[in-house]
């Protein structure tokens, strides 16, 4: 009898161990082959929202969806290689898991059913955690036999896959961080193209800043003035969605232009302000006197909203109601409480009453501002009345003319001061040794108990309903509600357009001129623009500043050779215009670089400045 042996409890465990150890072996080597042909962990999901696997083509550039329509490269692997014994590059960009293993497993599925066809995996480990990883490369090699035989089995093709995690967004910067502001008469053709406005670099795309996309709030219209807030957006292959950018963008103009002695200031849409000309007293702003030859920024300056040039001096207001002031300073010019010159921009503030400053007007050592509640302040020089405030002292700060109220507009001339109130009515001051008050006689009249001038405001007893004024040196010119433009005072030069010259007119003249709706009065001549874009000057024209192409005088107004007129503002001897079109036109003399055309010479004909103005 044969004695049966008892295996052991121990024995039996020993033997099962083993074999679930050698299937685990077996099930380890099998997953790490086919890599993603289980729930392992480079699987995992985590939040990653989903998205198609997209893979570009190193040989032709092209670039497809997963699942694309077109299958022949992905199912039917290996059948369309171009040659035998050749190999082709895939580089295939992914951000989504799932579909990952959906295309590897496809790929896996391929081979096992054609025996010609292996592959191999590198760079992969089956411990890898797909969602831990910014970008995770790996290679799929495919070999494909074509032509097997027993001289050269191996004879074939072979497909290699380049495989990268891109979950990395593209990055968007600006070309030209400190292009924000454009010229608007610049914007189309030299400056600003939004399709080209920044670059988008993405890790495995490279540069796509051609799939840029963009949006302005409000609507953008590079030929309308004001600041678009623009966002651009971009995607690369993988659907990775970049950062917006955001910046805002300025398109702007030129809004007014103020002449001095041989030195011009121009206030943009912005805010800011150029210079151009004499740079002596500091008069530029920059610092130092030297002449500046083209318009220029004036470093420091934001936020303005008026500005005037005297004859050594200038002046800005802001929007928050304060004024700045450089140049000479004699008699208090500056209106800073000192005599000091300024060499740049120099706040003065606004009224301890709270209000702000909104207007601004100097010529000489004079000056005079409006405020938002419609009070006078004037300081300066106080010879022959000029600073307006009834006492024959100088004034070292802005002090209030306690008998004006309800103004809209305010003007300075040599020793002349005006006001407008919201009814019309003009109120002026200073010198009348000339009859540049238009109050029909000149110096000493016994009623009034001055000699030849009044040094507080007088209500203009002649004309009325007035909606601009400008005063020079001893003559003034005005506009009424109706457009009449009216001129008087000393007639040197012809410069109040009577058709006479020399002859003072001491009773406010009504020329010819009777649609205007502003008007300048300067050293030696007078200016008016009309309501259908004509500008119009008279006075001396020696050095070609009457815009006519002429050198002598004009008797009587004549229009000037220029485009539809904005604005004109006349110097001693030289004049600008602003045009509709946003340029700015200089005529006659231009030492000193008066005429900001970046030469000295003299001109009868329209100078466009002798720049293009810089985003800033």
């Amino acid at each position: 009898m044969v004695k049966r042996r008892r295996i052991s409890f121990w024995a039996v465990s020993l033997i099962i161990l083993l074999l679930i150890s050698v299937l685990s072996i077996a099930y380890a080597t099998l997953q790490q082959q086919l890599s993603i042909s289980s729930d392992a962990k480079i699987v995992s999901l985590s939040d990653i929202r989903i998205l198609n696997i997209v893979y570009k083509e190193a040989t032709n550039g092209g670039v497809e969806d997963y699942p694309a329509t077109n299958t022949t490269d992905q199912i039917s692997i290996g059948v369309s290689l171009p040659n035998i014994n050749s190999t082709v590059t895939y580089d295939v960009y992914a951000q989504n898991f799932t579909d990952l293993k959906a295309m590897l497993i496809q790929i896996n599925n391929l081979v096992m059913n054609n025996p010609n066809m292996t592959y191999s995996i590198s760079g992969l480990s089956i411990n890898d955690v797909f969602d831990t990883h910014s970008s995770l490369n790996f290679t799929i090699t495919l070999k494909y036999k074509t032509g097997a035989s027993t001289a050269n089995p191996s004879l074939g093709a072979t497909i290699q896959y380049v495989w990268s995690f891109d979950t990395t967004p593209p990055v968007i910067t600006e070309k030209a961080a400190s292009n924000h502001l454009f010229y608007i008469t610049q914007t189309s053709t030299q400056y600003l193209d939004l399709n080209n406005y920044v670059t988008a670099i993405d890790d495995m795309d490279g540069d796509i800043s051609s799939k840029v996309t963009w949006t302005s709030s409000p609507a953008f219209n590079p030929n309308k003035v004001g600041t678009y807030h623009i966002t651009f957006n971009v995607s690369d292959n993988a659907g990775n969605e970049a950062i917006p950018y955001e910046t805002d963008i300025t398109i702007w103009n030129f809004v007014k232009i103020a002449t001095g002695d041989y030195h011009s200031l121009a206030l943009t849409s912005d805010g800011r302000v150029y210079v151009w000309g004499y740079g002596a007293n500091y008069r530029c702003g920059m610092g130092n006197t030297t002449d500046v030859r083209v318009p220029t920024v004036i470093p420091g300056l934001t936020g303005i909203v008026d500005i005037s040039a005297a004859k050594n001096s200038s002046y800005a207001v802001d929007k928050n109601g304060d004024m700045w002031v450089w140049g000479d300073n004699g008699n208090y010019a500056l209106g800073d409480g000192t005599t000091t010159t300024r060499q740049v921009p120099t706040k003065v503030s606004r009224p301890a009453t709270g209000e702000k400053f909104t207007q601004v007007s100097c010529f000489y050592q004079s000056g005079v501002a409006r405020t938002d509640q419609g009070n006078v302040y004037t300081w300066g020089w106080s010879g022959y009345g000029a600073n307006g405030s009834g006492v024959n002292a100088n004034i070292t700060t802005p002090t209030k003319l306690a008998s004006l109220s309800n103004i809209v507009d305010v003007n300075m001339g040599y020793y002349n001061g005006a006001a407008i109130d919201k009814s019309g009515n003009l109120y002026v001051w200073g010198t009348n040794a000339e009859g540049e008050l238009g109050f029909g006689y000149s110096g000493a009249n016994a009623t009034d108990g001055i000699a030849t001038y009044y040094n507080a405001p007088i209500l203009h007893k002649t004309i009325s309903n007035i909606k601009d004024i400008s005063f020079g040196i001893y003559h003034g010119v005005a506009i009424d509600n109706s457009g009449q433009v009216y001129t008087w005072g000393t007639n040197a030069y012809g410069r109040l357009g009577n058709g006479t010259s020399g002859t003072n007119s001491f009773s406010p003249y009504i020329t010819s001129i009777a649609n205007g709706i502003s008007c300048v009065a300067s050293d030696y001549s007078s200016a008016v623009v009309t309501s259908d874009g004509y500008a119009y000057s008279a006075g001396s024209g020696n050095n070609g500043e009457m815009g006519n192409g002429k050198t002598t005088d004009n008797l009587v107004f004549t229009q000037m050779i220029v485009g539809t007129v904005v604005q004109v503002t006349e110097g001693i001897e030289s004049s600008f215009v602003l045009t509709s079109d946003n340029n700015v036109y200089g005529f006659g003399y231009n030492g000193d670089y008066v005429l900001g055309n970046n030469t000295t010479a003299s001109s009868t004909s329209p100078q466009l400045w002798g720049f293009v103005p810089s985003p800033q």
